[in-house]
């Protein structure tokens, strides 16, 4: 799966980008390493590092 798309805009230009997050990309490794996805509130951050933050939203993962 890639994990990131180079997209170039020009100067001035205005470029609307869509992705989507598949569900089971959202678990983890609890400790009795049990996969499992967590419900709650989680922000997803894009920038260009860390440091750089341009965009962010939550999301909000309701229990099955």
């Amino acid at each position: 799966m890639q994990w990131y798309k180079k997209t170039e805009v020009n100067p001035k230009e205005i470029n609307t980008l869509s992705f989507s997050i598949p569900y089971r990309e959202l678990g983890l490794w609890d400790k009795n390493m049990n996969y499992v996805i967590e419900p709650g509130e989680f922000e997803i951050m894009i920038g260009a590092s860390a440091e750089d933050i341009r965009l962010k939203d939550t999301i909000i993962i309701a229990k099955k």
